[in-house]
């Protein structure tokens, strides 16, 4: 007989809320989060990953249904607390993958070489559990020079757009390798390092990045490499 795997969650947390930037947006830091955090560790590396076909420069694996199922009915208050919501809404979430950064800088494409959004709904949140310790780095958030923005909302989404074209046609495009430290297009505002066991929400709106460890964290192993659990939750307006 199969003993059931333990998803359980440390109660009770603390949230550390960290204010970020001249826009002082809410990244929420929760460490010691899951109880058997190696047992993830496990799982990702007794199953195949598959590339990504999206921002993200390396390869997932969908992460077991329990653990997501704990992880909603745990953030979702949390979010609800900490940020302004539409009154009457409805949740959705994506699906939550294990990650790891697998791409060398010079396999990076244009988007992957410069920080991101992942959404510009404002009412969508980012959730990364580090699987990897400080060794591998962490998240960083930024401002972009041109436009001043450090979180492109649906207002402002084709206003940075724009610019950011502009800039490419103007400038060119920026060397191939991982946006780490300010620039001329991007002012690093802030990081969170990477811990193992540690928990991060914000809104995915933010511009944000990667920032690694090269060449340690473009690493295939789970238990060696860049490993997190990302998942992605929004809620509309019902």
């Amino acid at each position: 007989m199969t003993t059931p795997i333990n998803y359980s969650i440390n109660v009770p947390v603390s949230i550390q809320c960290l204010r970020v930037g001249s826009e002082q947006e809410k990244v929420l830091v929760i460490d010691n989060f899951m109880k058997n955090a190696e047992m993830l560790v496990n799982i990702a590396a007794d199953k195949p990953f598959i590339p990504y076909h999206s921002l993200y420069p390396g390869i997932k694996l969908p992460a077991p249904v329990d653990y997501t199922r704990e992880l909603l009915e745990f953030v979702v208050p949390i979010i609800e607390d900490h940020y302004q919501l539409p009154e009457k809404r409805v949740m959705q979430h994506a699906e939550c993958l294990f990650s790891l950064v697998t791409r060398k800088e010079n396999e990076l494409h244009l988007f992957q070489r410069a920080p991101h959004r992942d959404s510009s709904y404002e009412y969508q949140f980012a959730i990364l559990l580090y699987l990897c310790g400080q060794e591998h780095g962490g998240t960083a958030f930024y401002r972009h020079n041109l436009t001043d923005y450090e979180a492109i909302t649906r207002s402002r989404s084709d206003a940075y757009d724009k610019a950011y074209f502009e800039d490419l046609q103007k400038n060119g495009e920026p060397a191939a390798r991982y946006q780490i430290d300010t620039d001329r297009r991007y002012t690093k505002i802030a990081a969170i390092n990477a811990q193992f066991n540690r928990l991060i929400i914000y809104r995915s709106c933010l511009l944000h990045a990667p920032f690694i460890n090269l060449p340690k964290s473009i690493d295939p192993n789970p238990h060696t490499g860049r490993l997190t659990l990302n998942s992605f939750i929004a809620f509309f307006d019902a």
